[in-house]
């Protein structure tokens, strides 16, 4: 079974929008959680800093990480690879 991935976030973040990007990237099952709606899992998980994923017991924070660790585990869904060739 795999581990379910969480992401915390902020809504009109530009380093959230990456994050949440290269998740539909990579295609990746994840929960998006909003930073409002779970203030006491970021203050205790993320020091009050998003964006940042949870996978298993490993927490990545920041967009290029979270984008570095999304790599290492999936592969580029086509139809977003397509969509990036194309601009």
């Amino acid at each position: 079974m795999e581990t379910q991935l969480k992401l915390y976030y902020t809504a009109n973040c530009n380093f959230c929008a990456i994050a949440v990007n290269a998740l539909s990237a990579y295609g990746a099952d994840c929960l998006l959680l909003p930073h409002v709606a779970h203030e006491k899992e970021v203050q205790e998980l993320g020091d009050g800093v998003v964006p940042f994923l949870v996978d298993g017991d490993d927490i990545v924070f920041g967009s290029q990480s979270i984008v570095a660790h999304l790599s290492d585990k999936f592969e580029l869904v086509k139809d977003s690879a397509t969509k990036a060739e194309s601009k």
